[in-house]
């Protein structure tokens, strides 16, 4: 069952950078004062989206192996 986690523990490094690059975009936006709170809700809600899709990738991906 180590070898299904290996053979995956890159693909999980990459989307944990992933998650860390969207997580601080949403930081800068949200502390930027120059953007009204529409514009920031915008921007914060397709990157929430692309956040939640690396992460049904990655729950699907996990699921798919073996207990």
């Amino acid at each position: 069952e180590n070898k299904e986690l290996l053979s995956i523990r890159k693909q999980l490094s990459r989307t944990a950078r992933r998650l860390s690059v969207l997580n601080a975009r949403i930081k800068r936006i949200k502390a930027n004062e120059s953007i009204g709170s529409d514009e920031k809700r915008r921007q914060i809600d397709l990157l929430q989206v692309r956040k939640n899709a690396l992460v049904e990738r990655t729950k699907r991906l996990t699921d798919s192996l073996p207990r």
